[in-house]
């Protein structure tokens, strides 16, 4: 037994913490569970109501017949309507998985499959981590994942995709690794389907990865010998333009020569050998397995085995769409290192600047073909997220202008967080294994980065675990009390109070304080009762809407609790 423990003591000790970040991972989710299902984000409610309904019906749409009288506006948000369909916006993988696995155990399960999947995704990770570095690198980058605030904060939020996304992508890469056995490709194939189901925008950079992976060796020696990669003309290159990054970057032009390099390596019988045809095949066609009900469900709801909800929109040219799901937020390069400083180097600055330390040493140290790889798959990975997300000027956190773990910014870039750790493993490993006091200092940082980790994820912001799960609360007893005065079949208007409200009561979005919506609801009012909600209006403010905004539509509103008001003809 002792032989046992001692050879295996970093499995046992990670499965131990694995049983104790069940329980922290699910704190959220609980808390969500006995506050009646209210959630602090229109989309973890609309992802959660369609597994749900999905779970129920088999089903994931539903019809609401009176969007046909009024330009199929009675929806929340994070939905969407077209001639009374009502459908989600978001992507399909977590509804129907979740769905899927509700059906045999019940709905309460939903909430407890994003934490699960993440305590799953930490133990592949460390055996892919294993297999590339060593037990003890893998070790640290397992326990630093445990308490990655990223992945720990969005562990927490259970129906977000993110989660679920990354622990595929983990175990796809980890069956990958052992592609001697055609189960291994068939597996890997499988997951990394599963993945791209939760959030198909990555599919670009995760090719781009299974490529890489897949003709890695075949590459280097054919680009040896053949001299296609001449990084020195490249590095030489004097720019003709003003723009600086014309002096390091032309995108068009080498993605070009890659792939002519590629097409001219595949004609060459001895490169030929070294690409495994088959395999190639063979994970293709497990990753379209993976994906057939994402596709079957496109095809039902969209049109489009390839559309999704965010792509489908009314009077949208398919040239527009296309442009839009390839480089939707443009390319803003100021905008791009002001995101990377904000949140990477500066909210996360216990993760960022150990592993910056690390990536040094790696770079110093010789490194094995393994090795290598992971690293240039990280760099690819990283600079792709950074351009794609970090172009985007996002501002969905409370407190628009606070760098909070709350913002999209840091979901999106959770690939960048986690596949980093091994670089911060080995900067700690390298101090640890030194003299004593080092090993001292090596101590203090991993106490830190446990220390702000714990912080930043529960007490740290408007948008911290604890505050959430103070909101959800409130919001609960401002539910209890609205449904208490409205009639089953009412309508509520309301700009951020949908996640309040809805499935119990349909709702109106109005965006933006766009009052105009009032104009179209005139054919309701006769036999729906419709009522608006705002909690932060004064009186004042009231009687602004009425005499300035919606009298000209004939309406007003009328006070039936705090916050809430019936919708009126006007006379």
């Amino acid at each position: 037994m002792n032989k046992f423990i001692k050879n295996n003591w970093r499995i046992l000790s990670l499965l131990i913490l694995a049983g104790f970040f069940l329980f922290v991972y699910s704190f959220l989710s609980y808390s969500i569970f006995k506050n009646n299902l209210r959630f602090n984000s229109p989309d973890e409610t609309a992802n959660y109501f369609f597994a749900d309904r999905f779970a129920k019906t088999g089903e994931i749409a539903y019809y609401e017949p009176q969007n046909l009288l009024v330009d199929d506006i009675i929806h929340p948000r994070s939905l969407n309507s077209i001639d009374g369909k009502v459908f989600p916006v978001s992507f399909l993988g977590i509804i129907l998985l979740y769905g899927g696995i509700a059906k045999i155990f019940g709905s309460w399960i939903i909430l407890f499959l994003t934490p699960f999947l993440a305590i799953i995704g930490i133990l592949f990770f460390y055996f892919l981590i294993k297999k590339i570095f060593s037990s003890n690198i893998a070790y640290l980058s397992s326990v630093f994942l445990f308490f990655c605030p990223a992945y720990w904060y969005y562990s927490e939020k259970a129906m977000y995709h993110n989660i679920g996304f990354i622990v595929f992508l983990i175990i796809s890469l980890f069956f990958l690794i052992n592609k001697k056995f055609q189960l291994n490709i068939l597996l890997s194939g499988f997951f990394c389907g599963m993945a791209l189901a939760f959030r198909p925008s990555e599919i670009f950079w995760v090719a781009g990865i299974f490529i890489l992976l897949f003709f890695y060796d075949s590459i280097e020696k054919f680009a040896i010998q053949k001299k296609l990669l001449s990084l020195r003309k490249l590095l030489s290159l004097r720019a003709k333009r003003s723009n600086p990054l014309n002096k390091i970057f032309n995108f068009s032009g080498l993605l070009r020569r890659s792939f002519q390099s590629l097409l001219a390596m595949t004609r060459e019988k001895k490169y030929k050998k070294q690409i495994k045809i088959s395999k190639i095949i063979l994970f293709i066609l497990s990753v379209l397995i993976a994906l057939s009900p994402i596709f079957y469900y496109n095809q039902n709801l969209y049109g489009n085995p390839l559309r999704s909800g965010y792509f489908v929109e009314k009077n949208i040219s398919d040239n527009i769409k296309a442009n839009s799901f390839l480089l939707p937020f443009g390319f803003n390069f100021e905008l791009i290192i002001k995101n990377f400083y904000n949140y990477f180097l500066a909210l996360f600055w216990f993760l960022s600047l150990p592993t910056i330390l690390g990536i040094i040493l790696f770079l110093k140290n010789k490194k094995t073909k393994k090795q290598k790889l992971y690293f240039w798959a990280y760099i690819f990975t990283s600079l792709w997220l950074l351009i794609y997300y970090g172009s985007w000027n996002i501002k969905d956190n409370i407190s628009y202008n606070d760098i909070t773990i709350g913002n999209s910014y840091v979901r999106y870039w959770i690939p960048i967080y986690v596949f980093s750790l091994p670089f911060m493993a080995i900067f700690l490993e390298k101090f640890y294994y030194s003299k004593r006091i080092k090993q001292k200092v090596a101590l203090l940082l991993i106490f830190v980065y446990i220390l702000f980790s714990t912080s930043i994820v529960f007490f740290a912001n408007e948008e911290s675990i604890l505050k959430v799960r103070k909101n959800i609360s409130n919001y609960q007893k401002i539910s209890k009390n609205v449904l208490s005065i409205t009639e089953k079949n009412a309508i509520i208007i309301t700009e951020y109070g949908d996640k309040i409200f809805f499935p119990q009561r349909r709702i109106i979005s109005i965006k933006n304080k766009n009052y105009k919506i009032f104009a179209k609801i005139n054919p309701l009012l006769d036999k729906t009762p419709i009522y608006y909600y705002n909690d932060l209006l004064e009186a004042k403010d009231i009687k602004y809407i009425n005499t300035k905004k919606i009298k000209k539509y004939k309406l007003k509103l009328i006070k039936a609790d705090d916050g809430l008001y019936r919708v009126v003809h006007y006379k």
